[in-house]
């Protein structure tokens, strides 16, 4: 999943959704938040609109929910 910063709100609703962790089997997903190092900053990932309502507090948190109602989930970076 690679949708430019908005993909919290479809993560987020696939957490409330008991049946979509059966239904994905594996998720590759690139999590964009507020971040001040420069490797972001040099993907101009801290420009998309989305990116900069959530933390890296909040990223790990939404990973670690994804994880603990059984999607097996990769994530980028």
């Amino acid at each position: 999943m690679d949708i430019e910063g908005r993909g919290w709100p479809i993560l987020e609703s696939w957490l409330k959704d008991p049946q979509m962790a059966e239904i994905v089997d594996k998720l590759f997903v690139e999590i964009h938040y507020n971040h001040s190092s420069s490797s972001m900053s040099e993907f101009k990932w801290n420009s998309l609109y989305m990116a900069l309502q959530y933390t890296h507090e909040q990223a790990t948190h939404l990973i670690a929910a994804l994880h603990s109602k059984n999607f097996f989930v990769h994530v980028w970076p």
